[in-house]
């Protein structure tokens, strides 16, 4: 069965238990929703190694596209059934798994300091691209928060998330292209030969682990229609991730990044066709930059790890366009 039937199939299971389990609940003050989500991702990662601790020039960059990325999810919510009748606690839980996929490409490039009065500092020296193919996301957050409701049309709030990003991509094929440190004058461009390679080449992973506060607020337009829109920005970022060069003799990184800065807003319409099923249709832009760290990096066929404080980068950046399914279940008063 495909990863796709797979989803779908698990999706309509929670569906149809969660109505069977609430069909006979009361309207009431607070309660639950549960909410499947197909959406897609449309952005880029990037891996960095700057040339030292000190300077903000790179000594290579690594671009993972993500041109794009579907993915199917689910939600679960607790908080007024009417926010905009209602002050309340309000809490979310979303969980979504991307499907493997090839997501575009991935270029790596070096700027080499080469002690060759030809070859200045700065200029690009190596160039490889090959496919990028997007063999694991998992995007899962948590939020809480309170919305305050407003001339019963209004309804804003603020809230703390806690996000998680997985991704692991794997570069296979394409083409390298260096140039010959003994060839008087050469600096890259794009004629120099490709050199055509094929399998797996580099395999890549981070981990995204984010605290933001943030703000929403929600705008009812008529009896079925309502926008909304919030932002979230923090300094409070982690992130782990691994980087493997597989061709011989293979070199392994592991890094580990500290604060930067994250940014994201999104917004939406909800239509409300039936008392208790929402639809609703989200585009959202998250951002993460200035996230540095130390690197632990390993040469076959050593098996010690050589730490290097302060070079190691990475960075995110992504538009997401979700649409969704709301159901909602009055349980308390």
């Amino acid at each position: 069965m495909s990863n796709i039937r797979k989803i779908s199939s698990f999706v309509i299971f929670v569906c149809l238990f969660t109505s069977a389990i609430f069909a006979e609940e009361k309207q009431s003050g607070f309660g639950f929703s549960i909410t499947p989500s197909f959406g897609m991702l449309y952005g880029q990662a990037n891996e960095i190694v700057y040339k030292d601790s000190e300077s903000n020039d790179y000594l290579s960059e690594l671009q993972w596209n993500i041109t794009p990325l579907f993915y199917a999810g689910w939600a679960a919510d607790f908080g007024p059934v009417d926010n905009f009748s209602k002050h309340g606690f309000v809490g979310t839980l979303s969980f979504k798994l991307g499907i493997s996929q090839i997501t575009g490409i991935m270029e790596d490039m070096d700027w080499d300091d080469i002690t060759y009065w030809w070859v200045n500092s700065g200029d690009l020296t190596n160039y490889s691209r090959h496919d990028n193919f997007s063999e694991r996301a998992i995007l899962a957050d948590l939020s809480l928060g309170y919305s305050f409701s407003l001339y019963n049309f209004i309804a804003l709030g603020m809230n703390l998330d806690f996000s998680y990003m997985h991704y692991y991509w794997i570069a296979r094929d394409g083409y390298t292209q260096y140039i010959d440190i003994n060839t008087i004058g050469q600096t890259w461009t794009d004629g120099i030969p490709k050199t055509y390679v094929r399998g797996s080449v580099i395999e890549y992973e981070q981990n995204w682990f984010i605290l933001s506060p943030g703000i929403f607020v929600k705008f009812r337009l008529g009896r079925f229609l309502s926008i909304n829109g919030n932002f979230f920005y923090s300094p409070l970022i982690y992130c782990a991730d691994k980087d493997e060069h597989l061709p011989t003799p293979s070199r392994t990184y592991l890094d580990y990044l500290y604060f930067g800065q994250y940014i994201k807003g999104s917004g939406g319409i909800t239509i409300s066709p039936m008392n208790n099923l929402d639809l609703a249709i989200f585009i959202s832009y998250s951002s993460i930059t200035d996230s540095r760290g130390d690197t632990h990096s390993r040469k076959e066929p050593s098996i010690n790890f050589k730490i290097i404080n302060g070079i190691a980068g990475a960075g995110y950046s992504a538009f997401e366009f979700e649409f969704l399914v709301r159901l909602r279940f009055s349980g308390l008063s």
